[in-house]
């Protein structure tokens, strides 16, 4: 098998130091480096005490200092923490490498409304604790993200924007999926968690339709529940399938590399009220009322008490757009007027979907004629 071949197999994992001890030997280092620096990084940035351990072959540093550097500098661009990140400058003083500290530069995540941009920033917190550790002061923390917002309202896109910004693959698992696996031969849901877990040490799961729990006497019903259960938990009972078993890497990324975010819609409940949506107080004022709006999700009893209580009692609730949301979107596409009218959209309720319906009608309209150019110009 060649070196290249047993580094691949061997990533995140403490073969990995005998497997490059040996292409030191073989002098091959720099070029075995060079096919696999990203999945290198992967291992690297996730334990810091593997880049000190691999600093320290001897004829890194002495033979290529080069590769000791860009060692360093790639993982402290991919490190998702400033833990982590002190912890690499730290090594970097230990092996007497001098060279000039830059994060890496990520990408937007994209566009937000104001509401979107305010829970964003507390998921992404909620996300970098998590990946430093989850206990603090010895207490175990409880940072199961839930995600609650009408249809349109951004939940995917949220999630989605936190992946791209940490620069970690997304999985998207819904209980629909779940509920109609047994009745159709598509793979498990556990299947396709297992193959995002066996391509990334860290990925952000989505999981999401939390809203279709319907729990009820049928073996299936309860077998999903366990399943979904079993994932919040990070303790999945899956021994996989022949040819693909899980493994005790499966359950050790589970555990540290996976960042839950859980998403549903409630879609009635927002309206449960006729015109006045609840959680809002009085017609005019239209006040989010929080509390209101918590405890109406509790009272439907959708979905049992024990799944909700899994989650961070902070929920993170997306809001309706509203006339200033569509306001803003036409202005940053630059949208004639007339194309979308701001409070029409608001009062649809379609949300982000009022946009796509507008700008849609627009691209599909026929061209002008001539004469109808030459009348406007006229």
């Amino acid at each position: 098998m060649s070196l290249a071949r047993q580094i691949q197999e061997t990533l995140g994992q403490p073969e990995l130091l005998k497997v490059l001890r040996k292409a030191c030997d073989q002098s091959t280092t720099e070029f075995i480096y060079l096919k696999n620096q990203e999945s290198l990084c992967d291992s690297l940035f996730q334990d810091p005490a593997m880049l000190d351990h691999l600093l320290a072959i001897s004829t890194i540093l002495r033979e290529k200092p080069e590769l000791a550097v860009a060692l360093v500098q790639n993982a402290f661009r991919h490190a998702s923490t400033d833990k982590i990140r002190r912890e690499i400058k730290a090594l970097a003083l230990k092996f007497k490498l001098e060279m000039p500290f830059k994060r890496k530069q990520l990408e937007e995540p994209g566009y937000f409304t104001t509401g979107q941009a305010e829970l964003f920033k507390r998921v992404d917190h909620m996300a970098e604790v998590y990946f430093s550790g989850s206990k603090h002061l010895g207490v175990s923390l409880r940072l199961l993200a839930l995600l609650l917002g009408p249809s349109g309202t951004g939940k995917t896109h949220l999630a989605c924007a936190l992946a791209k910004k940490m620069g970690i693959p997304f999985c998207r698992l819904t209980v629909g999926d779940w509920l109609v696996a047994g009745s159709r031969n598509d793979p498990n849901t556990l299947q396709v968690l297992q193959r995002h877990l066996d391509e990334s040490p860290r990925i952000v799961l989505f999981l999401d339709e939390l809203d279709k729990f319907r729990l009820d006497d049928t073996g299936w019903s309860r077998s999903v529940m366990t399943e979904v259960f079993s994932v919040l938990d990070r303790k999945v009972n899956y021994r996989g399938t022949d040819a693909k078993p899980w493994t005790q890497t499966h359950s050790d990324r589970l555990e540290n590399g996976v960042f839950i975010i859980a998403a549903g819609t409630w879609q009635d409940i927002w309206h449960s009220q006729g015109r006045a949506p609840v959680g809002f107080a009085g017609e005019q004022a239209h006040v989010f009322d929080e509390r209101a709006f918590k405890k109406s999700i509790r009272s439907a009893q959708m979905i049992p008490t024990e799944l909700l209580n899994r989650f961070n009692e902070n929920w993170l609730i997306l809001r309706p757009y509203t006339v200033d949301d569509f306001a803003r979107i036409s202005r940053d596409l630059n949208l004639a007027p007339g194309v979308l009218d701001p409070a029409a959209a608001a009062a649809e309720g379609l949300n982000y979907r009022a946009v796509e319906n507008a700008v849609s009608e627009l691209a599909l309209r026929p061209p002008l004629t001539e004469q109808q150019i030459a009348l406007s110009m006229g």
